[in-house]
């Protein structure tokens, strides 16, 4: 992600209002939500190559210590 989206993704995460990150930032309204929509978009988009894996461990692992 850019600086600019991490930044804004960091404010969203504090529950600031779009109007407000685009007060300090000056830009329009609709501009931060498409970049928080773009970086929400790249971040499921990586995490899809985690999710499979992490599963399978989780269930492993579980599945493990109930056979115990």
């Amino acid at each position: 992600l850019s600086i600019r989206r991490q930044r804004q993704m960091c404010i969203r995460d504090r529950d600031v209002k779009a109007a407000d990150i685009a007060e300090k930032l000056g830009v329009s309204v609709r501009t931060v939500e498409n970049q928080i929509y773009k970086a929400i978009k790249i971040m499921r988009h990586a995490m899809r190559e985690y999710a499979v894996p992490a599963i399978f461990l989780v269930l492993s692992n579980l599945l493990n210590t109930l056979s115990r």
